[in-house]
């Protein structure tokens, strides 16, 4: 506190001696910068911490990835349509312009061989109105030269390189639903091993609580 003495202002007014707040101390507007201050610098220190994530952060960003016995499978395409004519080609467009499915769900996946090369993994979940149009869509996906679903690839910039043969191919059906899988090495600099390829197509049908594992069918095609 401070001793004001008794002084008269300029109107005349006089004013007895009292005591005020020291200046930048208890309530008044210099405590406030202070505490705001506080507050700016503490917010700045946290904007430094690992565990404060900022929009669009890598964390935020983290595909969905899962395991099956030494393989990790990272999601980075996925889709789901109503329609399947338009994103098939081949004798299999024919084929559902006049069977139309019910849903199709189509990914793509990469995964490392025991090497660490890139494979890449297109994988096409088709559901059809019966079991039965089911079968007769995986008879002729499985004949070589008749087409397939378009694998995500076509459409992503990030994997340009990427050519689908349909030598490392695996189909399933479970009900009225046919799942398919192809494997390709991720780019050019990638070589991984013709068992690692095939053995990754078969893998993408396992994928847990989505891809069909009854009457699994493996082979080379086109």
């Amino acid at each position: 506190m401070v001793q004001v003495r008794r002084y008269t202002k300029k109107d005349g007014t006089e004013v007895r001696r009292h005591t005020r707040s020291a200046p930048g101390k208890g309530g008044g507007p210099s405590g406030s910068v202070g505490v705001l201050v506080a507050v700016v610098l503490s917010l700045a220190a946290l904007g430094t911490g690992e565990n404060v994530l900022a929009p669009g952060s890598a964390r935020q960003d983290e595909r969905p990835t899962w395991r099956h016995g030494g393989s990790v499978f990272t999601v980075v395409d996925s889709e789901e349509s109503g329609s399947c004519a338009g994103r098939s080609y081949g004798r299999v467009v024919d084929f559902f312009t006049e069977h139309p499915c019910r849903k199709l769900r189509r990914a793509l996946l990469t995964v490392p061989d025991g090497s660490g090369e890139t494979m890449l993994v297109a994988v096409s979940r088709t559901t059809m109105p019966s079991t039965g149009a089911a079968k007769r869509l995986r008879e002729l996906l499985d004949t070589p030269g008749t087409g397939n679903l378009a694998e995500l690839s076509r459409d992503s910039p990030s994997w340009p390189e990427a050519e689908f043969t349909g030598t490392y191919y695996a189909s399933a059906r479970e009900g009225a639903t046919v799942t398919v899988a192809e494997a390709t090495p991720g780019s050019d600099r990638d070589v991984p091993e013709p068992s690692a390829l095939h053995e990754a197509a078969r893998t993408a049908l396992l994928r847990p609580g989505r891809w069909g594992r009854s009457g699994q069918r493996g082979g080379a095609r086109w």
